[in-house]
């Protein structure tokens, strides 16, 4: 699933409304209060998409972590390499 999608729920949606009605404003009546608003509003919906993003990136990583340690230990079973050094492989 593209990371895309998966940051469009309702916060996302009414963020970029605000976003869209701070632009409208601007383009209206370009003044320094309209323009200061509207990379406020910019600057808040960036804060929040990468924060989102971020998260399921780390979501992403963690479980890239985990299938590569069970890889590992699957693939050493029938070896004979000591258990206990897979063991020490940390999630961190």
């Amino acid at each position: 699933m593209p990371l895309r999608q998966v940051c469009f729920d309702n916060d996302w949606s009414k963020f970029l409304c605000q976003r869209k009605q701070a632009k409208l404003q601007w383009l209206k009546k370009p003044s320094q209060i309209n323009a200061n608003y509207r990379n406020y509003v910019r600057l808040e919906t960036t804060r929040y998409y990468e924060g989102k993003r971020g998260n399921i990136l780390k979501l992403k990583l963690v479980n890239l972590k985990r299938a590569v340690r069970t890889r590992v230990v699957e693939t050493c079973i029938g070896t004979s390499i000591n258990l206990r050094l897979i063991t020490t492989l940390e999630l961190t």
